[in-house]
């Protein structure tokens, strides 16, 4: 094993102790502001990290204290005409391609496409899949360790006017219908196809309404016409207790890349109990496995979080809104 595998290693586990003992200790509370500074991206090359990587950056972000969401390679940072400064150190992240198979024998080796025609010959073959893999590692410096670039200046957050306006937008453009109920739980309905979520009113604060609503939203994802994830799990079962995870993952990712910061959220006591619980049954789960299940669930709320910003709060309609927001 290379240096930089033992550099990755390490980090997941550091990523995978510091989730698992939020979780434990604060419960529903275990997603941070650990973005406050911005979504992990590269202003070289507009990369926006995603799933394990952008978890492994904001792990990275809290630990260190950084207020800079930027992060490039050395050679990146080099052909900028930046300075990666003396003494600093990287921060490791998977590098990612995307794989072809052969149906008949998906274990068989395949050469993989180096140009587009060939990329386009293996799109319109029946007889051939792809999958995304990690394939190596990058090694990432943040901008404060970077001499020459610019300051970074953040981007309006477009959420800072309205609590209430936050709530109105996402309930508005929620994938699926939105009740708001007196009563005590929030939860999502996969045969309805619809969030049940207290009134208003219940909450302390509204931002911890929205956090709430977002994370319902999550599950909403799954639904068979959307993402189609296994959506039957029962209380304290392992797929129940991984599907929550992987929502309030997919909050956390949304959250992010709307802009928005979601604090603590102080909700109806009861339902948050429930969800500490629930959080603790996929802990059970895990087992010795806990690294490569939380990587799971990052790689599936990716997905999810993707999917909300390509089909429900797409950028371009937030700023193409401003009345009925003030992502």
């Amino acid at each position: 094993m290379g240096k930089t595998d033992e550099k990755l290693d390490q980090a997941k586990t550091a990523m995978v102790e510091r989730l698992l003992s939020d979780m434990e200790v604060e419960g529903a509370d275990w997603v941070r502001d650990w973005a406050d500074c911005g979504t992990p991206f590269n202003p070289v090359t507009g990369t926006v990290y995603r799933g394990r990587n952008a978890l492994l950056l904001m792990c990275a972000i809290a630990a260190e204290g950084l207020v800079d969401p930027r992060f490039m390679t050395f050679a990146q940072a080099k052909a900028a005409g930046y300075k990666v400064r003396k003494g600093c150190h990287g921060y490791p992240i998977e590098k990612w391609r995307e794989m072809w198979f052969s149906r008949a024998d998906p274990t068989a080796r395949v050469a993989q496409p180096k140009t587009k025609e060939a990329l386009a010959r293996y799109k319109d073959d029946p007889d051939m899949f792809s999958r995304w893999l990690p394939v190596g590692h990058f090694t990432l410096f943040n901008a404060s360790d970077i001499e020459g670039i610019e300051p970074y200046i953040a981007e309006k957050d477009p959420f800072d006017a309205d609590d209430v306006a936050l709530f109105d937008y996402l309930e508005a453009y929620s994938p699926c219908k939105v009740v708001e109920a007196l009563q005590g739980s929030a939860f999502y309905s996969p045969a309805t196809d619809a969030i049940t979520i207290p009134v208003r009113s219940q909450f302390a604060d509204l931002e911890g309404a929205a956090r709430t609503l977002l994370h319902e939203i999550g599950h909403a994802t799954g639904h068979a016409s959307r993402l189609d994830r296994p959506m039957t799990g029962k209380y304290g079962e392992e797929s129940y207790a991984r599907e929550e995870l992987i929502a309030e993952m997919c909050c956390m990712f949304t959250a992010a890349a709307l802009g928005t910061r979601m604090p603590k959220a102080c909700g109806d006591r009861e339902y948050w109990a429930n969800h500490v619980s629930c959080i603790r049954s996929w802990l059970k789960a895990c087992g010795d496995d806990a690294a490569a299940e939380v990587m799971r669930a990052a790689t599936a709320a990716a997905n999810a979080s993707d999917w909300l910003m390509r089909n429900c709060f797409p950028v371009e309609q937030a700023e193409a809104e401003p009345e009925a927001l003030t992502a």
